[in-house]
């Protein structure tokens, strides 16, 4: 999780710097994620992904690229560099946000483990956190059930 110090601000950015972002509230939840989707949107073996309120999360400089890679999903990027910045359910009301992206990702701690189904097995980072599966995720749920739709296998 992040800190409990909630007068602390949490600013970030894309590598080019057009792109900034800022909240004066701190991450709900600060997770890895292993799930095939964003192993393939950022070409790593996983994600770290911070949560924000979409209402605290502040945009600044050039606009974010944003993209629908999914029925389910958005995804933000800077349209300059490529950064992939941010990541969002439908209308949920929250953004999560690259934690790579943050200036100071030692802000923050990831305190659980999701899309497990897809965890690389020579990934060994963290073991002891809590893990669940994509389909676990609530609002993953629900927008399964409105959408019917069902990710890509890559296999």
């Amino acid at each position: 999780m992040a800190a409990a110090d909630h007068s602390v601000v949490f600013t970030g950015g894309c590598l080019c710097g057009a792109v900034r972002f800022s909240s004066d509230k701190a991450p709900s939840l600060v997770s890895y994620c292993h799930c095939r989707m964003c192993q393939k949107q950022t070409g790593a073996p996983f994600s770290v992904m911070a949560n924000f309120s979409r209402d605290a999360l502040k945009w600044s400089g050039k606009e974010r690229k944003l993209r629908r890679s999914s029925p389910l999903a958005v995804r933000g990027f800077c349209g300059d560099c490529g950064s992939p910045l941010s990541f969002e359910y439908g209308d949920s009301d929250h953004t999560s946000v690259s934690v790579g992206a943050l200036d100071q990702p030692e802000q923050v701690t990831p305190a659980q483990h999701g899309g497990i189904e897809s965890k690389i097995s020579w990934v060994t980072i963290d073991e002891h956190l809590p893990a669940e599966r994509v389909d676990d995720d609530p609002d993953y749920r629900e927008l399964i059930k409105q959408t019917g739709w069902k990710p890509p296998r890559w296999d």
